[in-house]
């Protein structure tokens, strides 16, 4: 099944570009649905996939927590504290900690799968996944390894700790620091290492490179050494040569800076150390379009984008969400202790990190909007329904409910059973298969979340078209998690999606291969995966057969 990763937060600053941008909603208001106590500071900024939320703590574990509850799934403990981000790719979870191992957890038992002893200390390092490969950058360059097996695939001598590599375009993007003054920025080969090309900026930095619209930006901002910088610099994706310079910010309050930038809407959003700031700049020419003062002391927190707002934490102990826009403050909420990670945004809710201890879930649980159900085709004993996917909401449920008269009330509604119970949200389609030619059959949508809140869709109908009775759809099952026998012929199948249990029983000789299906389980249908939690035929009053798998 290919998931939607465009609103999930796999990476640090959402993607291998860094841009902080996701296409989720976000919440209005700073409303806190639950928070996560782990009882140690939690600089390690969130990502979030499986309907999980993964991040780091300085206790030196690995938390795993349920994304619409907060209940502990599962923690790892490393042998250091866990500093930075961590990263989900291929059903793992990668994670530096600073006992100098680089490890790749399975993501839904939170094992290890294979660690990668580095040379020296790692926790400040942020791996990148494309690919099947982690990109890294330690004490002594960058590292490329591969994500399955964890075996060093080549090594640079460019890039360096604080910073997280960006990937786009067969480019790694990396900074090193040359001398005190002086930084570099290198554009190495995805596959090789080998250097593209190398720019030149003047002063320090701590802050990840960010890749958007073929342009690398990057903050150059601190006192370090005596080196005083306050610019952010341009340059072409492709050649590395300079398309602009930006001066931002003043020495009012000079701190040391680690923040990086973020992309969207057309500008660069970007949290100064130095005057406490909030910048949008125009990302075609560097001009200051707004910025916003929330805390003169610096942070290490990077700016998350989604749905025309700016979410960014502070060394006031606040989470801030901006407009866009004009950089006005929508709201802000006080936690008990400073925020250096970096909001995380995904399933419609906004995940941070505070010195606290806790791990915050921002969101409103609202019901679903309107739902768009529609017939995408017919034929003589079959009918593909398509809707809207809602993947924002808190435990999304579809229910599709079908009769042979007009379904227009909730009253009716709740009156029958669904024929279809699908728990993934980007399960955006179904086949309804088995039924009357020839007669008019009538569908309606209800979408439930965890709350109790639902909303349905006005009735749809179609009509199968004349015709022999055809064969039901082929059913693949999907591979097994666990597979165990309980005396006899009594086989069981294990799945976990979502944070959900299904089970699949097998009955019968290994002969016979007789199949029964113990609800919910998985099917797939040619066009994608259908979760369900019924099977076989439901008795009916004559008037039409009922859907069957």
């Amino acid at each position: 099944m290919r998931r939607q990763v465009g609103v999930l937060a796999l990476l640090f600053h959402k993607d291998a570009e860094h841009t902080g941008y996701s296409d989720s909603k976000v919440p209005n208001t700073g409303n806190v649905e639950w928070t996560f106590d782990a009882g140690l500071t939690i600089t390690s900024s969130p990502v979030v996939e499986y309907g999980m939320v993964y991040f780091g703590c300085h206790d030196g574990n690995v938390y795993a927590v349920n994304a619409m509850t907060g209940s502990l799934e599962w923690k790892f403990t490393t042998g250091g504290y866990v500093y930075h981000s961590l990263a989900v790719w291929g059903n793992k979870v990668y994670v530096a900690s600073h006992d100098r191992n680089l490890y790749a957890l399975d993501a839904v038992t939170g094992e290890v799968i294979w660690s990668f002893l580095a040379p020296a200390p790692i926790d400040t390092s942020i791996p990148t996944v494309v690919d099947g490969v982690v990109y890294i950058c330690l004490w002594d360059g960058t590292y490329a390894i591969d994500a399955n097996t964890g075996e060093l695939l080549w090594k640079s001598e460019k890039g360096f700790r604080f910073f997280s590599p960006a990937v786009a375009e067969g480019k790694v993007i990396v900074v090193t620091r040359k001398i005190v003054s002086e930084v570099e920025v290198n554009a190495l080969n995805k596959d090789s290492g080998e250097i593209i090309w190398t720019a030149t900026m003047t002063g320090a930095t701590r802050g990840t490179a960010t890749i958007s619209n073929n342009r690398v930006f990057v903050a150059c901002e601190g006192d370090y050494y005596g080196v005083r910088t306050n610019k952010i610099y341009a340059f072409d994706l492709s050649d590395g040569d300079k398309l602009w310079e930006a001066t931002i910010g003043t020495w009012d309050y000079p701190n040391y800076f680690s923040s990086s930038l973020s992309a969207a809407y057309g500008m660069i959003y970007f949290l100064s150390g130095l005057d406490g700031k909030v910048y949008a700049l125009d990302e075609q020419t560097g001009s200051i379009e707004w910025s916003t003062y929330i805390n003169h002391v610096g942070s290490s927190s990077s700016p998350a984008i989604a749905d025309g707002k700016v979410f960014i934490g502070s060394s006031d102990g606040k989470v801030y969400c901006l407009d866009a826009y004009t950089g006005d403050v929508i709201w802000s909420y006080a936690t008990g202790g400073r925020v250096h990670s970096s909001p995380a945004i995904a399933y419609g809710r906004v995940y941070v990190g505070s010195n606290d201890g806790k791990l915050y879930c921002f969101g409103s649980r609202q019901p679903p909007g309107s739902i768009n159900l529609s017939v995408t085709s017919v034929d003589s004993h079959s009918i593909t329904l398509s809707w809207d996917a809602y993947y924002e909401l808190d435990f999304l449920c579809y229910e599709l409910y079908m009769a042979e008269e007009p379904l227009t009330t909730s009253v009716a509604i709740s009156e029958k059973t669904p024929v279809r119970k699908i728990y993934d949200p980007l399960v955006t389609s179904c086949k309804i298969v088995d039924l009357w030619s020839s007669t008019t059959y009538y569908f309606v949508m209800k979408v439930v979340v965890s709350s109790g809140l639902s909303s349905t869709s006005a009735s749809v109908s179609a009509t199968t078209l004349e015709g022999q009775v055809i064969d039901n759809a082929t059913h693949l099952i999907v591979p097994e998690k666990v597979k165990y026998t309980l005396g006899g012929y009594h086989k069981y199948t294990h799945i976990q999606i979502h944070g959900i249990l299904y089970v699949e029983k097998y009955d019968g000789s290994p002969d016979t291969g007789v199949l029964e299906l113990e609800a919910p389980f998985i099917t797939i249908f040619e066009g994608g995966a259908i979760i369900a939690d019924g099977a076989g035929s439901q008795g009916g009053d004559g008037g039409g057969r009922w859907p069957s798998f």
